[in-house]
């Protein structure tokens, strides 16, 4: 009986209590033992770490370019290893693989016309100069397809002293010199990437390089990569000003030179938009476009903004 008459007083001291503390401050105290692991500080340190996640990404993705258009090819360009500039929407593309000119139209998505011009191979580089267009091979076969507007285009080749070890890629129509310049990724002597002159009149590509890419610039030196400096998978020339742009697909990036070869800007290009950067070409008012291949998705030209 005792027992049960303490119980009850401890009973009643405590609602007393409770009842004294509700009334000072008006509301009820929380009695649950402190969880460190309640689902709502669980929330606010997930909303905190995504939050800060989100900003960081937000810093990494920050970019000096705009992706104006994205052209997605059709399959067949999947493996789309260089572009130039026809005319208005229309550009002539190469894929590895075949050797086939294919004009794609980007207002309609479509392939306009295929041009034959040899077998199976490794064709990396397009240039229009006029009515012909002139493709690249690995190996530094130069392909002249002549009067592309005909039903049959004449095609010549002219082979230089460049060979398959020297993976050869970049070429352009430098109009100026009516000649066509190229680069290609093998490693040179002294540190130093070539750009190499085609002349068009005599067929014959010069030994000595037009331009000289110093890899020691304190411009390559920003760059984390283990391998620095650029391996040319394209190159353009800018037509309002001369300068020289190439691109890298390997740790896609975009060098600008000036008109007389020297080193303007380095632009990163963030892979997730630029997959592997293999082509570039400007139009007659100086926009520029890039194409990236596949991969194991879909190929691309991108409108892309400075």
């Amino acid at each position: 009986m005792k027992i049960l008459v303490i119980v009850l007083l401890i009973i009643t001291v405590i609602v007393l209590g409770l009842l004294a503390y509700k009334n000072t401050t008006n509301r009820m105290p929380d009695l649950t033992f402190w969880d460190n692991n309640k689902p709502d500080d669980k929330k606010n340190k997930k909303d905190k770490k995504d939050k800060n996640k989100d900003e960081k990404e937000e810093l990494n993705t920050s970019t000096p370019y705009k992706i104006e258009e994205k052209y997605i090819v059709p399959e067949v360009l999947s493996e789309i290893s260089d572009i130039s500039h026809l005319s208005d929407n229309l550009f002539a593309c190469i894929q590895d693989e075949a050797g086939t000119i294919y004009i794609y139209n980007t207002n309609s998505n479509s392939i306009e016309k295929e041009i034959p011009f040899a077998g199976k191979g490794d064709y990396e580089g397009i240039a229009l100069a006029g009515n012909s267009a002139y493709v690249i091979n690995s190996g530094g076969v130069v392909f002249e397809v002549s009067n592309i507007q005909n039903a049959r285009p004449a095609v010549r080749q002219y082979k230089t002293f460049l060979k398959a070890e020297d993976d050869v890629e970049a070429l352009c129509f430098d109009k100026a010199n009516n000649r066509l310049l190229l680069a290609f990724k093998r490693e040179e002597a002294n540190k130093i990437k070539g750009i190499y002159a085609f002349d068009l009149k005599t067929k014959q590509l010069a030994k000595k390089p037009v331009y000289t890419i110093d890899l020691n610039h304190t411009i390559f030196q920003g760059d984390k990569k283990k391998e620095q400096g650029i391996k040319p998978s394209a190159i353009a020339i800018q037509p309002t000003n001369g300068d020289i742009y190439i691109t890298e697909g390997t740790n896609p990036k975009l060098l600008v030179l000036d008109n007389q070869g020297n080193i303007k800007s380095l632009v990163p290009l963030n892979k997730q938009e630029f997959a592997q950067p293999e082509g570039i070409t400007f139009n007659k008012t100086g926009e520029l476009f890039i194409s990236n291949e596949g991969k194991k998705g879909e190929g691309n030209i991108l409108k892309v903004k400075l």
